[in-house]
């Protein structure tokens, strides 16, 4: 854990406010002229068409939007060894989106929105060729954001990176994975997220993003967090936990409400969840 003797300074500032991804390592080149020490970021994962970083179809997946001209010495083979935990249902995802029309999944055929073998197999033999054009777009940027790493460390740089804490509905995540979070029998969400009212809002916030059910994460150890959390690593210096007050308490409303006058507070996962990461991960604290 970095000891924090010194006080230093950054600047936020997202990818996409650049002119181009190139220009990264200009930016880092201002940075430490300008005697700064952090470069924060917002979540580099692939937006929809809001252009939101808190609206992506992949927890893991990077935007392939940034993709430099410079690239970091990263064997592909390894590379999709490492990742096919999240890279196989991420590529196989987007390529359904285009399938479908860009429907969101529980507006596909059921047998694969609902990840029926059979039709699993048709599609990626079907799209085999698609799939890894996907997997090599994420190869590259990787190597590519990488690459920006490397430069900033070499200047002195950390870059802060972020982690929200929920995940969007029509996500590679919550399709392969709907266990994990609160949807009935056909798959749509039966618990959405937000926050209660307050001075901000008197309607409060509903965001609209699917609760996790913790009682099965919790079963699996918290697996696919520890994965989250661990690639997110890969990718920052220091992370940002947006919404960590939603680990202790969370606000639940009811699918189907207008706003977020009617939720009411869940306990969350809490101590259990962080103990369990740091038992388990790098330099978390």
């Amino acid at each position: 854990m970095e000891q924090m003797t010194l006080r230093r300074c950054g600047i936020l500032l997202h990818i996409s406010s650049l002119p181009a991804f190139d220009l990264c390592f200009d930016f880092i080149d201002f940075l430490k002229d300008s005697n700064q020490s952090y470069w924060q970021i917002l979540p580099t994962n692939p937006v929809m068409k809001e252009l939101s970083p808190y609206k992506c179809y992949s927890a893991f997946a990077g935007d392939t939007r940034y993709i430099g001209k410079k690239r970091a010495d990263i064997d592909y083979e390894a590379f999709i060894e490492e990742n096919q935990y999240w890279l196989s249902d991420y590529s196989l995802f987007i390529v359904l989106k285009k399938h479908f029309n860009n429907l969101p999944w529980n507006e596909w055929n059921k047998d694969i929105a609902f990840r029926e073998k059979a039709s699993m197999y048709h599609f990626q033999n079907l799209y085999a060729k698609e799939i890894e054009e996907e997997n090599y777009k994420q190869y590259e940027f990787y190597a590519s954001w990488l690459a920006v790493m490397e430069y900033a460390k070499l200047q002195g740089i950390k870059i802060i990176g972020d982690i929200p804490l929920y995940v969007s509905y029509d996500s590679a995540d919550v399709w392969a994975n709907k266990p994990l979070f609160n949807l009935n029998e056909k798959g749509y969400p039966k618990k959405l997220a937000g926050v209660p009212p307050d001075n901000f809002s008197k309607r409060g916030q509903l965001w609209g993003n699917p609760t996790y059910n913790w009682g099965n994460l919790k079963e699996d150890n918290y697996r696919w967090w520890k994965e989250r959390i661990a690639h997110a690593q890969n990718l920052a210096d220091i992370i940002r936990f947006d919404h960590f007050r939603g680990l202790e308490s969370y606000w639940e409303v009811d699918e189907g409400e207008k706003d977020a006058v009617k939720g009411k507070w869940i306990k969350g996962p809490g101590e259990d969840f962080l103990e369990e990461m740091k038992k388990s991960l790098k330099n978390f604290s």
